[in-house]
């Protein structure tokens, strides 16, 4: 008698396309999914091996500050924004990277640094 044989796995394999992620991530973000919008960049930080890489970093910190914010963490946005602001500040210098104002965002997160001793989601000025 003969035993039966289990499935065999099959791999799973994702692939990532930068711009299409990018642009859900930074939809989600706009339309205030911060967590949704952390885990789409997240997605593509983790293939990212150019320089880049910093950019997405800060961008997801400034995302998981805003997760903070909406649960009242103030101290955890706080400090999440601050590293944000200097993953992202060189690129501040290049007028668009990957399509995205990084000084304009760079100074709406600075702006939220400030404000964030309330956790003030309306200090917000840009979008991704």
């Amino acid at each position: 008698m003969s035993t039966p044989s289990r499935p065999r796995r099959q791999r799973v394999t994702k692939t990532i396309t930068v711009p299409g992620n990018l642009t859900i991530a930074c939809n989600e973000f706009n339309s205030g999914l911060y967590f949704e919008s952390h885990e789409s960049l997240e997605e593509i930080w983790q293939e990212e091996e150019g320089d880049a890489r910093d950019l997405y970093k800060g961008i997801i910190q400034v995302a998981a500050a805003f997760v903070h914010i909406t649960r009242e963490n103030c101290s955890g946005a706080r400090r999440l924004l601050t590293t944000a602001i200097g993953y992202m500040a060189p690129y501040r210098a290049y007028p668009t990277t990957l399509g995205i104002d990084v000084d304009a965002f760079c100074i709406s997160a600075e702006r939220c640094t400030l404000r964030s001793n309330g956790c003030v989601r309306a200090a917000w000025r840009s979008s991704i």
